[in-house]
């Protein structure tokens, strides 16, 4: 079963380990990615990944049903466990796999993903179009519509893989 788990700032590694520690067993860890790169003034590329959804990591317990979790609350690098997360089994799992269904082939999530939840308002991260606010007009199989907060209207190719955040 998956839960939700919540860790602290840069105690990701820590928890892990003491988890694994805890429960003896391997526990398989999954905390979707997305790659940034951001142009410096010196034209240098700087390379930022994060976790798509901040502090939260997805945690896969294969006996979770022998296990209780209110045990392991007090596990160093852990802020919280979401409990709620126990109850939507589906949804996780749905949503866990549309994440691996989306990544490249470095294991980042590429900016197709955002475009699955019918999000209308972006900004785009790199690319020619950097730190512009667009708004999606149509999506077809390989390119986007788009129009940008200037009344301009934009062609993105999805195979250009430029990154953009939802707003």
């Amino acid at each position: 079963m998956w839960v939700i788990a919540k860790v602290k700032k840069k105690n990701l590694e820590i928890f892990k380990k003491e988890l694994e520690r805890k429960l003896k067993s391997k526990v398989t860890f999954y905390f979707p990615k997305i790659l940034i790169k951001k142009k410096r003034f010196n034209g240098n590329i700087k390379i930022i990944i994060k976790n798509l959804l901040g502090n939260y990591i997805f945690c896969y317990f294969q006996n979770l049903e022998a296990i209780r979790l209110c045990d392991y609350k007090f596990t160093r690098g852990l802020d919280y466990f979401l409990f709620e997360s126990l109850k939507n089994q589906k949804s996780l799992y749905n949503f866990i796999n549309l994440c691996k269904s989306k990544e490249n082939k470095d294991g980042s999530i590429s900016s197709e993903f955002f475009i699955n939840f019918n999000l209308k308002k972006f900004k785009f991260i790199d690319g020619p179009f950097h730190n512009n606010f667009f708004q999606i007009i149509k999506i077809y199989k390989k390119k986007i519509i788009a129009e940008l907060s200037n009344k301009t209207k934009i062609v993105i190719n999805k195979k250009d893989n430029y990154l953009f955040e939802s707003i």
